[in-house]
Order: C-alpha cells, then structure tokens, then sequence
C-alpha cells in the first residue's frame, strides 16, 4: 500500500487515503476510517477513485467514482 493522504475531522474520525497496487488489474484506492480516534479501523475499497474532498466541519467525504459522484458522513 501508499499512503495518498490524511483528513481530520470532527469527534475523533481520521480519515486515511492509500492505494493498493499489489493485485491483479488497475490499483485500487482504499480508504482507512476510524470513529474513535484512531483505536480501531475500518477499511473500504474505493476501486478507481478520480478525486476525493473531505469537509472536515461535516465530516463529510465527497468522491468521483468512474463518474459518479458519491457522498460519505463519518
């Protein structure tokens, strides 16, 4: 994995971006999420990500996915 970025947002959520280049195919964007300060983690597979904003006063993640434009409150 490398490491892409870092949000800090509101109430303990870190957010943290990396990629993955060690499968087969396209590398895949993935995103690292905790709640609670960094105690424990959950992770996503974003697939191909064009961008990403992190609203860090809403806790609000904006991403374009192939196109699409998704929304994620931590």
């Amino acid at each position: 994995m490398t490491l892409d970025g870092l949000s800090v947002g509101k109430r303990g959520v870190l957010l943290v971006y990396a990629t993955d280049a060690t499968r087969e195919g396209a590398p895949h964007d993935m995103t690292l999420a905790s709640k609670d300060y960094g105690k424990s983690w959950a992770d996503t597979d974003d697939g191909i990500t064009q961008g990403v904003y992190f609203d860090a006063a809403t806790n609000t993640q904006y991403g374009l996915y192939a196109y699409t434009l998704k929304k994620r409150t931590w």
